[in-house]
């Protein structure tokens, strides 16, 4: 039997669908990896000195890193020592995520609940247990899918990519 005092819980785990990744950048093929998804995604910039803030055309290099601050237009240039992290969003990996896990949780508390009170009696509908699991599976995880969908659109998929203070990226 579903418990409904665990429903609330499942909810919110399946809403703050999005996930976090952390990666080193400690060779030449990382800051490759750095510049090319900084370009098509939502970037921002964590300094060693705690300054965070979102960046567009963010390079970097072995020796300096630069990015143009959006909200003055202006070329930014540090030294990539400078750097402590990059934060990468993907939303769109995010809502696919956020899809897959809404119809796996929602589609499974349907599957359980209605497959449940299925026993071959018409209470709501008439049903066999295997219908009723595929019924509820469906009637729950479409929409929960959905909605999951949507928050991980928002929230995104990150990834952060930390710069080691003592790495030689030469």
């Amino acid at each position: 039997m579903v418990r409904l005092r665990a429903l609330p819980l499942l909810l919110l785990l399946a809403l703050s669908s999005g996930c976090t990744h952390y990666r080193d950048v400690s060779s030449a093929e990382s800051l490759a990896t750095v510049n090319t998804e900084s370009q098509t995604h939502t970037t921002a910039i964590r300094l060693v000195s705690g300054e965070f803030s979102y960046v567009r055309g963010l390079r970097m290099a072995s020796d300096s890193t630069t990015w143009i601050n959006p909200k003055t237009d202006r070329l930014v240039s540090v030294p990539t020592t400078a750097v402590r992290a990059v934060v990468i969003t993907d939303r769109r990996r995010g809502g696919r995520k956020g899809l897959g896990r809404g119809f796996l949780i929602f589609g499974g508390i349907g599957a359980a609940g209605v497959g449940h009170s299925c026993r071959g009696e018409e209470v709501f509908i008439s049903c066999e247990p295997g219908e009723g699991a595929l019924l509820g599976a469906l009637l729950f995880g479409i929409p929960g899918s959905l909605i999951s969908g949507l928050v991980g659109l928002a929230v995104g998929d990150r990834t952060i990519y930390s710069v080691p203070a003592d790495v030689d990226l030469r």
